[in-house]
């Protein structure tokens, strides 16, 4: 297992990334008048660009194409206008939304006005434009743009007086919202009727005094027709006239009043989410785990209701995240303690992401290698320390094997004291890298020992790789964490013969034959044993890399004699493979291998081999 996918196990007990309140922080308030002002109408002045280009190569007198052009483009440069008039009504309404309701209604009272005197004067500037020819339409489009943003302003006014004076006398938002359009229809039909009456009333005025007016002498000409005093004067006298003009100017008031009823019907809206906004943003910041928000308790009873209800749900939150954290943060320890006494490795290998999930007899079988550690001598060294000082002494080595073992993604099984039990479930070359790993760690702890005027230590490690069962084993109350087959229990043995063989690194033919490149190393076959209650010989190889440099080198140079030597040995020329160990041994004289085969074979010498020998060498104990 991965020390990424260890850490990903441990994580999983951790606490979410939630942000709350700190002891004494006070929470981040979310106010209505926080909003974000709507986006320039870019279209706008796109808009009002283009018309004024059109209508500078116009002329009515080049045909109806160039007619058309001008139409196009006088109406265009309105309709920019009027875009860009209206967004700035809007900006200057979010201005006045932070301000106190006296001041936002005065201030709306004299917005119109003001915007009314400005319009011409600015107008104005159309006589500029006009200069290059653009025939008004500049002009024209500031004053539609302006009377547009006075409507706006008028409808803005109207509908600030109806929500200070609802909001005062009626606290219920549904109550208040049906109210404020009611008054909206109300007044809008009393301008309506008003408009009305005054138009119909000047029309009437017109007919009685209109025919008057007009002198005997007048024409008026358009085109090939035109029309005369006597003709005007018949018209003004006819009754429907009257009608006419009140309908006529009743439609033009009306189009100038559509922004005063378009701007008061988005400023109620405007109103709603005055209120609504701030909870969204709140309601979104908690969906991404920020718990330190509260909006702001105001407005009418329902929305002060609604914040009331959101600033308890988050406070609860924050008190139930915290204490969660707190359990998890635990949790994350005890997960973290127990993987000092189960591996987490373990419990990936049986499908278990919890020990909760573990029951006796989980178990999985797999191709593994195990590598077995020991100290050599350790039992006298710890009769000469003491048990105090033992079990320092153990845990500061552990320390040191413990990494190299986690480094090529295996862990420890079992502690034995002084000696140690690992799995590596991702191939031979793992254990055995490990295996070397541990032994240049040996050599900088024993750096260390010097030091501090203490000893080094030698240490004799095992592997063997074969299939074998990995389960839990024990009674109902006590449970065990093992590797159950015969590859656990010749890794053991195999590690006992670094004795016999004085090699620090043994590995036997399972885990040689798992190696993805055996070339890589330097290896020697030892042996070929027999173990007690088994048939087949197991071939035993000594990784001399594991070796300090110099027994290394006289390894090295004697490799192919001794080799040659084995093979007399395991023929039973035991005279001739008796010459070729004692010359093994004059070269290496750290070869305790060579050494052991020189007794061997002057023992066989003596007493005769076996009568049944095959070379190989049979295990007595298991």
């Amino acid at each position: 297992m991965s020390r990424g996918a260890e850490q990903d196990l441990v994580a999983r007990a951790e606490p979410a990334s939630v942000q709350t309140l700190a002891a004494g922080q006070s929470p981040r308030l979310l106010t209505p008048y926080g909003r974000r002002l709507r986006a320039f109408p870019r279209w706008a002045a796109i808009a009002l660009g283009a018309g004024v280009a059109l209508s500078i190569p116009s002329s009515p007198s080049g045909g109806s194409l160039s007619l058309f052009v001008a139409i196009l483009g006088k109406t265009s440069a309105i309709l920019g206008m009027c875009g860009m008039a209206n967004w700035a009504e809007q900006r200057l309404y979010q201005g006045l939304l932070g301000a106190r309701r006296v001041s936002r209604l005065l201030l709306t009272f004299f917005v119109p006005l003001i915007i009314g005197v400005l319009t011409p004067l600015v107008a104005a500037l159309g006589a500029v434009a006009a200069l290059v020819g653009d025939e008004g339409t500049v002009g024209l489009a500031i004053l539609a743009g302006g009377g547009w943003m006075a409507s706006a302003a008028v409808g803005t006014a109207i509908m600030v007086v109806i929500d200070v004076v609802i909001s005062a006398l009626i606290p219920d938002f549904r109550a208040r919202v049906q109210t404020a359009v009611l008054s909206l229809l109300i007044l809008t039909a009393a301008f309506a009727v008003a408009v009305y009456s005054l138009a119909r009333m000047f029309g009437q005025t017109l007919q009685r005094v209109g025919p008057d007016l007009v002198p005997s002498d007048a024409a008026w000409s358009s085109g090939d027709g035109g029309l005369t005093a006597s003709q005007v004067r018949e018209i003004l006298a006819r009754p429907e006239t009257a009608d006419l003009i009140a309908v006529g100017m009743g439609l033009l008031v009306a189009m100038g009043a559509l922004p005063a009823i378009l701007s008061a019907c988005g400023k109620l809206a405007d109103g709603v989410m005055e209120r609504l906004n701030p909870l969204a943003d709140a309601l979104g910041e908690v969906t991404s785990g920020r718990l330190d928000v509260r909006v702001e308790e105001g407005g009418s009873r329902d929305f002060v209701q609604i914040a009331q209800g959101f600033n308890r749900m988050a406070q609860s939150l924050t008190e139930t995240m915290t204490d969660l954290d707190g359990r998890n943060r635990d949790l994350a320890e005890m997960n973290r303690a127990t993987s000092r006494f189960v591996p987490f490795q373990f419990l990936e290998l049986l499908d278990k992401r919890t020990l909760r999930e573990i029951k006796r007899g989980d178990q999985i079988q797999l191709d593994i290698s195990i590598l077995f550690a020991d100290i050599r001598g350790f039992t006298t060294m710890a009769e000469r320390m003491g048990p105090a000082a033992t079990f320092e002494f153990i845990n500061r080595y552990l320390g040191h094997m413990e990494v190299e073992i986690h480094r090529e993604q295996g862990f420890i099984n079992e502690i034995l004291g002084d000696g140690i039990m690992a799995l590596f479930h991702e191939g031979a070359d793992a254990a055995l890298q490990a295996a070397l790993g541990m032994l240049a760690a040996v050599d900088r702890f024993n750096e260390t020992l010097a030091a501090e005027d203490q000893g080094p230590i030698g240490v004799g490690i095992g592997i063997n790789s074969g299939p074998l069962m990995l389960g839990t084993i024990g009674g109902k109350d006590r449970l065990s964490c093992t590797v159950v087959g015969d590859p656990a229990n010749l890794a053991s043995r195999v590690e006992g013969m670094t004795k016999l063989y004085g090699a620090p690194l043994l590995i036997s033919q399972g885990t040689y034959e798992r190696l993805a490149e055996p070339a890589r190393y330097r290896i020697r076959e030892v042996d070929r044993v027999r173990a007690k209650g088994k048939e087949e010989p197991v071939a035993i190889y000594e990784v001399l890399d594991g070796e300090c440099d110099a027994v290394k080198e006289q390894k090295l140079r004697t490799a192919q004699a001794f080799a040659e030597a084995l093979a007399d040995y395991r023929s039973g020329d035991f005279e001739s493979a008796e010459q070729g160990f004692e010359a093994c041994c004059v070269q290496a004289p750290d070869d305790a291998s060579a050494a052991l085969y020189v007794e061997r074979c002057r023992e066989h010498l003596v007493q005769g081999p076996p009568a049944d020998w095959d070379g190989v060498t049979r295990l007595r104990v298991k």
